[in-house]
């Protein structure tokens, strides 16, 4: 590691989206913002956002095709490269330590890592809606016959 480059994760933030109505329910991408924005006002550093060199999507049960890039343009950082991770239980701990071996490499000076699930706000929205819901993963259906 160069001289220097320790690893800080400087803020942290986490949102619990449980609205009376769903009227004021966020999307995914929308609370990822959020919850940018707030890990941001934690580090009493809210301008780091728009440094961010790297932002990360921990992928979710959604359907974005790039939410790190949504999230990257709501921040100011449009320049910011953006990945969208595979699924998985250990996924955003994996991801914080290969952002911070990225870091201590010298590859990257600012990250944003998100994540988000709107789960609670569509089931609540299931009985309203005339459209059957999406499987929650393909492999959930099986073919008749």
């Amino acid at each position: 590691m160069p001289d220097g480059r320790a690893p800080v994760l400087v803020g942290v933030a986490q949102l619990n989206q449980r609205p009376d109505s769903l009227e004021d329910a966020l999307e995914a991408s929308a609370l990822m913002t959020e919850v940018a924005v707030a890990a941001a006002d934690d580090a009493g550093a809210p301008r780091l956002l728009a440094a961010a060199e790297l932002v990360v999507a921990i992928n979710g049960a959604w359907s974005y095709r790039d939410p790190a890039r949504i999230v990257a343009d709501a921040i100011g950082a449009s320049s910011a490269r953006t990945v969208r991770t595979t699924h998985g239980g250990n996924t955003p701990q994996m991801v914080v330590d290969i952002v911070a071996e990225q870091i201590a490499a010298g590859d990257v000076d600012v990250a944003v890592v998100v994540g988000a699930e709107t789960i609670w706000s569509r089931r609540r929205r299931l009985p309203l809606s005339s459209t059957p819901p999406l499987p929650a993963h393909p492999r959930a259906t099986r073919a008749a016959g």
